[in-house]
């Protein structure tokens, strides 16, 4: 996780006193791994805006891109990792017009 990248970004938005954006936790490893769950529970405690979907480390995108295809065509497993993006686009438009 780019947690120092985060925290440098979030001090230039505030200087910018940037209200409208929320943070994207991506690559959360699978459980049993609590490491996305931690990083969660440490940007909430910060005070920081978070989306409440994110996207998980599957197997899938790597796939995706080994054969330089959208992670949504494949067939193992690339529908669970193309909803995940579908959930982060439906929280950040507020509705459910997303469709692939």
């Amino acid at each position: 996780m780019a947690m120092e990248a985060l925290s440098l970004t979030t001090q230039a938005l505030k200087q910018l006193s940037a209200e409208s954006y929320r943070v994207l936790l991506t690559i959360v490893p699978p459980k049993p791994n609590r490491d996305g769950e931690e990083s969660r529970e440490l940007l909430t405690q910060s005070g920081l805006p978070l989306l409440k979907n994110q996207v998980r480390r599957l197997v899938a995108f790597q796939r995706a891109a080994l054969q330089g295809v959208p992670v949504y065509e494949l067939r193992d497993r690339g529908e669970e990792a193309w909803g995940d993006y579908l959930a982060v686009g439906r929280e950040v438009v507020g509705s459910d017009i997303l469709s692939r």
